[in-house]
């Protein structure tokens, strides 16, 4: 199952990144909240709790419309995706000559 969730998150995220500033930048909160809903969920499912934190407490400061909060966590839950995007795509490198 993790496999699944990782290959979806994978295909998803670069779209979602995008939504984020998208959506900061339109001061759309509330596509900003869903958005960081939808990636605390599957960070939770992927086991990494740190990351899943981070897109709940931008979920929560987007629910208070704060832009400044919410750029900065933005930036920051961004590099740790992005970290945790090549550690995946890595994984599967490596295991991809192997049955």
């Amino acid at each position: 199952m993790v496999d699944t969730v990782a290959d979806a998150f994978l295909a998803q995220w670069p779209k979602d990144k995008l939504k984020l500033a998208s959506y900061l930048a339109a001061g759309d909160f509330d596509g900003l909240l869903h958005t960081a809903h939808g990636l605390k969920a599957t960070m939770g499912l992927l086991e990494a709790q740190p990351v899943s934190a981070l897109a709940q407490r931008l979920e929560s400061v987007a629910a208070f419309a704060d832009a400044t909060a919410a750029d900065g966590l933005i930036a920051l839950l961004a590099r740790e995706v992005d970290l945790l995007a090549e550690a995946l795509q890595q994984r599967s490198v490596g295991f991809s000559g192997q049955i």
